[in-house]
């Protein structure tokens, strides 16, 4: 289906992925760009030396799994765009080494919820300016379905039981892990 491949990577697990405009625009905010220098496993390359790659890298499959999740599930195209952007954006809200950092955060700060990282990713999407310029409306669509207490068919291809980020993380982190899984 390529009116979902404006721009096409090339990623080492799920091998192209195709992009839409307003995709790419996200990816281009700094909030996106700065996934770039936060590892997927924190410290793990220091055990693992090949298990250097990115949140970034991660948020480009996550987009891809939701997307083949979707269209096995016929979301229509609105579905589909909201769910992918969801997918894309999910952790844009980590900070530097990942989970890890967030243990540090509830030690210092002992009302900080559980997954301070969640918060963050809703305040990037409804507080950031670039981001703002790019999804409009839709970043507060985006932040209600990643938060969401009412469970629905999109929000669990995004942040479910079996959802497109276990399945991306599963298979990226054993990959560059050099781990079968």
């Amino acid at each position: 289906d390529t009116r979902w491949e404006f721009k096409i990577i090339r990623d080492p697990i799920h091998g192209y992925i195709g992009l839409t405009e307003e995709e790419v625009k996200v990816l281009d905010t700094q909030p996106m760009q700065r996934l770039r220098r936060i590892k997927q496993l924190a410290n793990a390359h220091l055990v693992y030396p090949g298990a250097i790659h990115t949140r970034f890298d991660h948020s480009l499959g996550v987009l891809h799994v939701a997307h083949r999740l979707a269209c096995q599930l016929a979301f229509d195209d609105d579905q589909k765009r909201l769910v992918r952007l969801a997918a894309l954006v999910h952790d844009v809200g980590h900070a530097a080494f990942s989970h890890v950092g967030e243990k540090a955060v509830q030690y210092f700060t002992p009302n900080a919820p559980e997954d301070v990282h969640e918060l963050v990713t809703r305040e990037i999407l409804l507080g950031h300016s670039d981001v703002q310029a790019v999804l409009g409306e839709s970043a507060q669509k985006i932040a209600d379905l990643l938060a969401s207490a009412k469970a629905s068919v999109e929000q669990a291809v995004v942040s479910g039981p079996l959802d497109a980020d276990k399945l991306d993380y599963l298979l990226r982190d054993s990959y560059f892990a050099g781990v079968q899984y």
